[in-house]
């Protein structure tokens, strides 16, 4: 996606448009609150299902992913 995104020809208004929206978003993705509940539902998922697996979780980025994954692990 990001090469897609590097590649499309846009003008500099749709470059703003674009980091605004993205900006929103990743605020929103990344938030504490959200992250928690999703770390939660994720122990609760694959620890009362009854058999040994693993599961892989896709972060939006690094950072988010070494907080849920300490978040699962606190769960």
């Amino acid at each position: 996606m990001t090469a897609l995104l590097e590649n499309a020809e846009r003008d500099e208004e749709q470059e703003k448009k674009l980091e605004r929206t993205f900006a929103k978003e990743y605020h929103l993705i990344t938030r504490d609150e959200r992250l928690e509940t999703i770390a939660k539902d994720l122990v609760e998922h694959f620890m009362g299902r009854g058999m040994l697996g693993q599961a892989i979780v896709v972060c939006v980025d690094r950072c988010t992913a070494v907080r849920m994954h300490d978040k699962v692990k606190k769960h």
